[in-house]
């Protein structure tokens, strides 16, 4: 089993170390166009959302998305589903990025939510965590993510 440290997210410091992984968002028509963030490991998420301020950074018209509706832990949330990749990279074990390996490229038939849903992106159930056996050692502050096969 692969242990993950927690970390604290550069842009959301109130929520501490948490279960973090680094993705890299990418324009869908210019895969040179991308920013590489951290994001949230969330269990109670169904899919994975992405802050609208990060579509924004690297072009990508969320707005014009098809508009959805869920319930987050800030409440409800909108979002709009959009054309972008995701990747989901590696880090090592002491929570570097390793971005040259990725480990799964998700989002539902190369769409992603993009909305006002989080403060950070979220990993969910749907198109992400499902693939995984997750393991949180809250007491350690690290998690892992095995196969489920």
């Amino acid at each position: 089993m692969r242990w993950y440290p927690f970390s604290v997210h550069s842009e959301y410091k109130p929520g501490g170390l948490q279960p973090h992984l680094p993705i890299k968002i990418i324009h869908p028509e210019d895969s040179n166009t991308y920013v590489v963030v951290r994001a949230l490991i969330d269990t109670g998420a169904g899919i994975s959302k992405i802050p609208a301020k990060y579509a924004d950074r690297i072009s990508i018209d969320y707005r014009s998305g098809e508009l959805t509706s869920g319930v987050t832990a800030d409440g409800e949330g909108k979002g709009r589903w959009c054309k972008c990749r995701i990747q989901v990279l590696d880090m090592d074990e002491t929570g570097n990025e390793l971005p040259d390996i990725v480990l799964t490229e998700l989002g539902m038939k190369g769409r992603c939510v993009f909305g006002e849903c989080a403060p950070i992106p979220l990993l969910g159930v749907a198109d992400f965590l499902k693939n995984y056996v997750v393991t949180v050692d809250y007491q350690n502050k690290r998690f892992s993510l095995g196969n489920s096969n």
